[in-house]
């Protein structure tokens, strides 16, 4: 049985000779995933997200934006022991990990990173299997990690969708 972990989120940037910037206004939307359960998809409410781009030959700059947690999806998805679930990262990702996620008023509660498996040549689309016991999940994260601009950098985010707690599904 997987024990239950506070799930907390830092995030260092360390770029040598680089500037390191939160802006608000730095968007997301393109690189938000799709998550799919038996046939449904949701668009996962996005949460932490940094991202790196050169400035010069020398110097990078990786700009964060940072949420408050718990987030708040708008889509719910089924979630039936060990349903599989697929995602798209809508561009090409490097790595990605889900966890499952049980909100407690304030407080939020996660089980370790389950790593997914890409399925197609160019790793757009993943898939991976929800644990048999989902220990009363109320969301699930999604963690993806994109190739970035600056050479040994991966830009991150991390996004919620909720889940239903089904026990059979049609």
């Amino acid at each position: 049985m997987r024990a239950l972990i506070p799930l907390t989120f830092v995030v260092l940037a360390l770029v040598v000779g680089a500037s390191v910037s939160a802006d608000s206004r730095l968007k997301v939307e393109h690189k938000r995933p799709l998550v799919t359960i038996r046939g449904l998809t949701a668009r996962p409410a996005a949460g932490d997200f940094c991202t790196s781009r050169k400035q010069s030959k020398k110097t990078a700059v990786t700009q964060c934006v940072h949420r408050r947690y718990p987030l708040h999806p708008n889509g719910t998805l089924p979630g039936p022991p060990q349903a599989l679930v697929r995602i798209d990262a809508r561009i090409r990702a490097t790595q990605v990990s889900i966890q499952l996620v049980r909100v407690a008023g304030y407080s939020v509660y996660a089980t370790q990173h389950i790593p997914a498996k890409a399925i197609d040549r160019r790793h757009r689309y993943w898939e991976v299997r929800l644990p048999r016991d989902r220990l009363n999940a109320t969301d699930l994260a999604v963690d993806v990690y994109w190739p970035s601009a600056v050479p040994k950098h991966r830009d991150w985010g991390n996004f919620w969708t909720g889940l239903k707690p089904v026990e059979h599904w049609p």
